[in-house]
């Protein structure tokens, strides 16, 4: 029998992998931050950039799910492509407050 999903453990569950990506960031040269591909064509600094935009999306379905909102499907390639181009021209200090600042309120939604 599986435990229940509460907010504890989806917190739990968030702060453990948010630990890991952060630890994962730290390692990365501070040279290769904006240049070496990590993930397909992303570099960590795009990533510091992605991260922020679905966990807005994750604070969004979270509000809607509690006003009994239905579920609607979203194009993620799109939301992806536009998103990273938005993001494009920021600093990787720019990127890193906005991941930083979205977790924060990630954490109070959950």
């Amino acid at each position: 029998m599986t435990e229940p999903v509460t907010s504890a453990s989806l917190t739990a569950l968030t702060e453990a992998s948010w630990q890991r990506w952060l630890d994962t960031v730290a390692r990365m040269p501070a040279d290769q931050i904006d240049v070496a591909l990590v993930c397909g064509v992303w570099t960590t600094k795009d990533l510091l950039g992605h991260i922020p935009v679905w966990d807005a999306v994750a604070i969004d379905k979270i509000r809607e799910i509690q006003e009994g909102v239905p579920w609607k499907r979203m194009a993620v390639d799109d939301r992806n492509a536009q998103e990273a181009a938005l993001r494009a021209e920021r600093t990787v200090a720019e990127q890193t407050a906005e991941m930083q600042m979205t977790h924060q309120r990630l954490l109070a939604a959950l």
